[in-house]
This record gives C-alpha cells, sequence and structure tokens, in this order.
C-alpha cells in the first residue's frame, strides 16, 4: 500500500503495444514513451531525449481522440486501438472536422488482448480534422503525435476520452493516512 513502483518495459518488442495492470487493491498507472535524438549545440555530449506520459483509462465504447496542431506543430499522427476483452471487437475510426462533421469511418477488427494499429494521418485522412472518433468495443485507444525538430522527434501521446454524455461513475474511497 502506498508505494510507487517503476516496471521496466525493455524487453517489449518496438510497436503498439497494450499493458494491463490487474490488482485486488485501487491502483493508478502510467507509461512513459520517449524518443532519443541526436545530441545538440548546447550540450554536444548528451543526446535530447523527449517523453510523453500516457495516463491510466478505463475501455470506453465511444470516445474522441483530440488532435490538435497536424499541418503546423505536429508532422505526425497516428491511432492504436487496445482490445482488453476476452473475444475480438469491431470498431470504426473516422474523423471529426472542426465543423463536426464526421468523414469516413475506417472498420478494424481487433483480436481479443491485442493492440492494433490503425493507421496514420494520411491513411485515416487527418489533414483537416481536429478530432478522431472510436466506436464499438469497449476498447483502450490512443493517439501518438511527433514532429522533426532537426536534432530528434518530439513525441506526444493522447489517451481516448470517453463520451461524456455515458453514465459514468467514479468511485471514492475516503481515509485517513
Amino acid at each position: 500500500p502506498h508505494t510507487v513502483t517503476e516496471v521496466a518495459l525493455d524487453g517489449i518488442d518496438p510497436g503498439y503495444v497494450s499493458i494491463g495492470v490487474r490488482s485486488d487493491q485501487p491502483v493508478t498507472g502510467a507509461v512513459q514513451v520517449s524518443r532519443t535524438g541526436e545530441p545538440g549545440e548546447l550540450d554536444p555530449d548528451q543526446p535530447v531525449l523527449d517523453r510523453a506520459w500516457v495516463p491510466a483509462t478505463v475501455p470506453a465504447e465511444h470516445g474522441l481522440l483530440p488532435l490538435v496542431g497536424l499541418g503546423s506543430m505536429v508532422d505526425r499522427a497516428a491511432v492504436a486501438v487496445s482490445n482488453p476483452g476476452d473475444g475480438p471487437v469491431q470498431v470504426s475510426v473516422r474523423p471529426v472536422g472542426p465543423d463536426g462533421e464526421r468523414g469516413e469511418a475506417t472498420e478494424v477488427e481487433v483480436p481479443a488482448g491485442a493492440t492494433v494499429a490503425v493507421g496514420n494521418d494520411e491513411e485515416l485522412a487527418l489533414g483537416e480534422a481536429s478530432a478522431v472518433e472510436i466506436t464499438g468495443g469497449p476498447v483502450l485507444a490512443s493517439l501518438t503525435m511527433s514532429a522533426d525538430a532537426g536534432d530528434g522527434d518530439l513525441v506526444g501521446v493522447l489517451p481516448l476520452t470517453p463520451d461524456a454524455d455515458r453514465d459514468q461513475s467514479v468511485p471514492v474511497r475516503l481515509s485517513t493516512y
């Protein structure tokens, strides 16, 4: 209880993965994603390192991935979907324009316990989108954004934001330490 633990994920193959945590006690978690660049002028002995933190989330049947700065601050974006369930799920991924108009959907089957790279900004026609809508599931999803900084890639990862119109509750436990 009341312990912070770091778990190295160095042995996991590169690519899109999901991390599951099971506990008989309430827990929270996050994952750090990092990109190593080249040494810069200010510190020629040390490569540049950029980090993004991804918070733990719960599976959702409907939600949005906010898409900000694509084409200006963000060079590339990619969507991944994870299925924590015991059976395959069919998921619909579609861009949403700034006016709320939905673009063409990409249908993806996500096997049980798997993470699937759905596509990047070009494959999913995200050029003019302000969000990506995910329906189906329940699933977990993320949007990975990157930009070239000259001496390495900058990285950002956003988790799926569940639909606010759905009934949601959060258990709260009050106690003293």
